[in-house]
């Protein structure tokens, strides 16, 4: 399975918490990217942006 972790601009300090948690429990037979707001980024984004 291909799972996403997505996230808009406010949680960008915990991104790669949320990332790394997600990759632990869903196990190595799975692709996990992510496509989370990075602390380089300059772009803000909300929830309702990044939903669509």
């Amino acid at each position: 399975m291909r799972i996403a972790v997505i996230q808009a601009s406010t949680r960008t300090d915990i991104n790669q918490l949320l990332f790394e948690a997600v990759k632990k429990a869903a196990g190595k037979d799975n692709d996990i990217i992510n496509l989370g707001i990075f602390p380089e980024e300059t772009e803000s984004y909300s929830y309702v942006e990044v939903a669509v």
